[in-house]
């Protein structure tokens, strides 16, 4: 596994889980479990960054997505100029904590490193004693928000580190992090997510431009990684048509290139995560039920195209599913011979949700889940006695 890959990650105070915790993490994590236990709450969680500006930017991108109103709105003038831009009166922070009066606490461990964590303190700004008292620790990463600034365009952090002076005293300095809403209009943010929703617009012909296109191997390779979808697909090109970007595909016996839209939700989610995987080399990648639009008899050889494309490139997978023919195939794909020595890399992780409401992740490593399934055990998840 990569040095940036993890071994251990837990999550405090986020959404529904007062505390969820994966172990001995591989790369390629299959987390199973009913709809509404949390299951995408973990892939966004995953989407932690000890740059915590960059966190919050993607935690505030998820809820966006969402449909939630709390991006900046612009206001144009006659001849197309920003006039000004509105920010949100809500803090999307609510939305991310489960409890207002505790942390947000992300702790990790990469492979061969010390745990790192990132912890966000949700307070009053009046709460100036309690925050001045609070003492740095080395392998915490503290930030407290301290609310809206008077003009509405930040969100406030005041971060505190213990330093020292050369008479051996510790002192603590203050420093802001700010601006989270100042620069979303203009930004571009790339998040290691796949959500279930078909990317809109350019998303996909820009990818394939920034990814595949300057590269006749890597053309060549999409091609073949996609034919277990559409066997009959030869080429990929990017044009222009009524102005706008399509990824257009060339097919077995047609003179005429294609949208790729309509070939389907499975082509199109295909090609998008062939294509991220590529994007995030040596990094983590979040794939939020993989298993949409691709029919069962298809499961087994999509999946096994997408982990080796994976192991190409280095990639750390955590994907979703609540179906069990996924995890089936999910198994049957490190049986086969040329996967056999991946084993090892394969987890699957059941969310299991307590009496009192609590989730829990039950891991299995691949001989554990062979077993499992070999002798019926449940092992999707749900709710459970303890």
């Amino acid at each position: 596994m990569n040095q940036e890959h993890l071994t251990y990650f837990k999550v405090e105070n986020f959404k529904r889980f007062d505390s969820l915790e994966l172990t001995d993490i591989g790369q390629f994590n299959l987390i199973v479990g009913d709809n509404n236990v949390g299951k995408t709450s973990i892939l966004e969680a995953l989407l932690f960054n000890n740059d915590r500006q960059k966190c919050l930017t993607f935690l505030h991108e998820t809820l966006c997505s969402k449909g939630l109103h709390i991006h900046s709105e612009i206001i144009y003038g006659s001849k197309g100029d920003i006039k000004d831009v509105k920010h949100p009166h809500e803090i999307f922070l609510t939305y991310i904590f489960k409890s207002l009066s505790k942390e947000l606490v992300f702790r990790s461990l990469l492979k061969n490193e010390d745990t790192n964590s990132v912890l966000i303190k949700f307070t009053d700004s009046n709460e100036q004693e309690r925050i001045n008292t609070y003492e740095y620790m080395n392998e915490r990463n503290v930030a407290t928000y301290m609310g809206k600034s008077t003009d509405n365009r930040y969100i406030e952090f005041s971060s505190e580190i213990g330093i020292h002076d050369i008479s051996g005293l510790n002192i603590k300095r203050r420093t802001e992090i700010a601006g989270l809403y100042e620069h979303f209009h203009s930004q571009v943010v790339e998040m290691p997510l796949i959500r279930t929703s078909l990317s809109q617009g350019s998303y996909l012909p820009d990818m394939f431009s920034n990814t595949v296109n300057l590269s006749r191997n890597a053309k060549k390779q999409l091609v073949e990684d996609l034919k277990i979808i559409l066997p009959d697909v030869e080429d990929f090109e990017v044009r222009k048509i009524d102005g706008n970007d399509q990824l257009l595909v060339g097919m077995r016996g047609k003179d005429e290139l294609m949208p790729i839209s309509i070939f389907g939700e499975s082509v199109i989610r295909a090609a998008q995560i062939l294509l991220e995987i590529s994007k995030f080399r040596g990094k983590r990648l979040m794939i939020d039920e993989i298993d949409t639009g691709i029919h069962y008899s298809r499961m087994k050889k999509f999946l096994k195209t997408i982990f080796q494309v994976a192991l190409k490139n280095d990639v750390q997978l955590f994907v979703t599913t609540h179906s069990l023919e996924c995890q089936q195939a999910f198994q049957e794909v490190f049986e086969d011979v040329d996967m056999q020595e991946h084993q090892s890399k394969a987890r699957s992780y059941s969310l299991v949700e307590k009496p009192d409401g609590h989730v829990a992740a039950q891991v299995f490593n691949f001989e554990q889940l062979q077993y499992a399934l070999e002798i019926g055990f449940e092992t999707r998840g749900g709710k459970r006695g303890w």
